[in-house]
């Protein structure tokens, strides 16, 4: 029998058609097939996600985001809304005065300043009342980010707990990964007062049963109940003990998720005391006003200067409330509030894991279906394209019902 080395050294005109070069080709060729066939086939089960990957990264490249030790890309200034008519104020209020001082009344300006000291004096209770602003900012902006953190560990719990518990043979697994999923994704919408949209799901999320927890009047809330019930109905009925324990978890875990719902309906519904930010923003606004008084008997006289030095003070200090303001409410989507995308694409990698591999090739082959259905029926045909997805027995029944009028039965 002839080796491969020696089928090496043979002229071409002897390799064609030989039969150990026919068999290498053969075996080779097929296993390329087996590879490329393995290959798109998991392309398209990592095509399956809960989550738009694209849309989610895209929301997230919105807010800041900085190394701790470096200078340059801390160093901005930031104007907001809030800011521009008092800063515009003050600006304006503060060269008019100085204008005043300096050229229509010289003789007089003398006699209109401040005290320096009381002015200092004055700027300290300020910047106490600052402080307490912005340190009970940070302290809803840190509860917030806390109970996000619970909620997500509280989710892989869930997870890791729940599906080793579920019944093997069927889709309970799967939809309750889904429900999870959609629990976390609910709950972000819900927060910023914006409904589920179908952009932001993935193949994996069930756009009808999305829809229809928009409709809900606590959204998160409708979709731990339904979480329940498929934890409820899908255990394992053989192990008695497991299931009483799995149970018994299972619902101190939504309990705990129940709990930060309202915990964050707390942060999001109840701002800090209208009294105390009354009192703050006239001080403010007052001792901002009154800085070139006392800027002119600190330099002994008006000078041109103080206008621009007010102006710089007033923007320090509106940016500071302006701050304040925005981490208070730290759900929205404002660059410092919580990255809350971030989380849930961190909690989809882990479910993923967890995820049926057989409910995987059901989409995927549902996937498949539903391109067939396109080339068959069209690509507007939305309907067909979401039975097929799901591969449920409505599609079915319209597939084989089309392809026996195709084959003129």
């Amino acid at each position: 029998m002839i080796t491969p080395r020696q089928l090496s050294l043979l002229p071409f005109e002897k390799l064609v058609g030989h039969p150990l070069l026919t068999s290498f080709t053969r075996k080779n060729g097929s296993i390329s097939s087996q590879r490329s066939q393995m290959l798109s086939r998991r392309s398209a089960s990592d095509e399956l996600r809960f989550l738009d990957e694209d849309y989610y990264k895209e929301a997230a490249s919105n807010f800041n985001a900085y190394e701790p030790g470096l200078w340059l890309p801390t160093l901005r200034l930031n104007v907001s809304f809030f800011m521009i008519w008092p800063f515009l104020l003050i600006t304006i209020c503060s060269t008019i005065l100085t204008y005043a001082m300096v050229e229509v009344v010289p003789e007089a300006a003398q006699h209109i300043t401040i005290p320096k000291d009381a002015h200092i004096t004055l700027g300290s209770v300020l910047g106490f009342l600052l402080v307490f602003r912005t340190n009970s900012s940070y302290a809803r902006w840190w509860e917030a980010r806390c109970v996000w953190s619970l909620i997500i560990d509280t989710c892989r719990s869930l997870c890791i707990l729940v599906t080793t518990s579920l019944r093997d043979g069927d889709d309970t697994r799967a939809r309750f990964l889904c429900q999870l999923m959609g629990v976390v994704v609910t709950f972000k919408n819900f927060l910023r007062d914006e409904p589920t949209v179908p952009e932001e799901l993935g193949k994996l999320l069930d756009w009808t049963q999305m829809k229809k927890l928009n409709g809900a009047a606590s959204p998160p809330v409708a979709a731990l109940h339904t979480l329940g019930e498929i934890v409820r109905l899908g255990l394992d009925d053989a192990h008695e003990v497991l299931q009483a324990s799995t149970v018994a978890g299972a619902f101190d875990g939504i309990q705990v998720l129940i709990n930060s719902v309202g915990v964050c309906e707390r942060i999001k519904n109840t701002p800090l005391t209208f009294g105390y930010i009354s009192t703050l923003r006239t001080f403010l606004i007052m001792w901002v006003l009154a800085f070139p008084l006392a800027f002119a008997d600190m330099c002994g006289g008006w000078v041109w200067e103080a206008p621009a030095v007010t102006a710089a003070v007033a923007f320090m200090m509106l940016n500071l409330e302006a701050m304040s303001i925005e981490i208070e409410g730290p759900f929205g989507d404002d660059p410092n509030d919580l990255p809350i995308e971030e989380y849930c694409l961190g909690l989809e990698t882990i479910l993923l894991e967890f995820y049926p591999a057989d409910g995987l090739q059901k989409r995927v082959d549902g996937e498949a279906a539903a391109q067939a259905s396109d080339a068959r029926h069209g690509t507007g045909d939305a309907r067909l394209r979401h039975l097929a997805t799901h591969q449920s027995p409505e599609y079915v029944s319209l597939w084989e019902r089309d392809a026996r009028t195709s084959s003129g039965e």
